[in-house]
């Protein structure tokens, strides 16, 4: 992986995800990506906050 972690962490989210059905997106690392299924908000990284959070400010108007 990436960050290097796999030997400390003990699962990543998208394979998980992916085990329960979900449909996972993602772009490449270290980029802004967020997304919104209903009233589901997520980002794919802390470079993504401002696009969460436009997201967010969008929904509850």
């Amino acid at each position: 992986m990436l960050a290097g972690k796999k030997s400390v962490v003990p699962f990543f989210n998208k394979e998980e995800a992916e085990k329960r059905g979900a449909n996972f997106k993602q772009k490449r690392a270290y980029k802004d990506f967020a997304v919104q299924d209903g009233h589901l908000i997520t980002g794919q990284n802390p470079f993504s906050a401002r696009s969460v959070a436009k997201l967010l400010i969008k929904e509850v108007k």
